[in-house]
């Protein structure tokens, strides 16, 4: 028998409180399928804490079973979406300062007297810079 959609997201949704090797719960808790994951777990802490015999809660969308919730998953440390971000990581901003992790490179032509340089921030042998002046030929690294 296949599941409903909204059984297969919402276990999507609640994969971190859903015990996969737990038998049915005593009891169970019809959620909704705009729930929130926050949301189902404070319904399921606030039972678990009214009822310290429970270890397990049968989750149900529409009377179908999205999963059985158990007392160990939803009272730990529910962590974070995901971990901080850096100063300026949320909007890719760049800080002041040299970058850590790039280094530009400078070529420059070897020809005397000749003033032509490039700036790059890889080295290819496929794709070095050339002198403006054709008969100069490549720029070379300059160290």
């Amino acid at each position: 028998m296949t599941q409903p959609d909204g059984a297969v997201r919402a276990r999507t949704r609640l994969d971190r409180l859903i015990d996969p090797g737990a038998t049915e719960g005593s009891e169970h808790l019809d959620i909704s399928a705009d729930q929130r994951a926050d949301e189902v777990r404070s319904s399921l802490a606030e039972r678990f804490r009214d009822r310290p015999g429970l270890d397990r809660i049968t989750l149900r969308l529409d009377g179908e079973r999205v999963g059985v919730a158990t007392r160990s998953l939803v009272l730990t440390n529910p962590g974070t979406a995901a971990e901080p971000l850096p100063l300026g990581g949320g909007d890719h901003a760049s800080l002041p300062g040299l970058s850590q992790q790039y280094v530009v490179i400078r070529f420059a032509c070897t020809a005397p007297g000749c003033g032509s340089q490039a700036l790059r921030s890889f080295y290819d042998t496929r794709s070095i810079p050339r002198c403006g002046i054709a008969a100069h030929g490549e720029l070379a690294v300059q160290r």
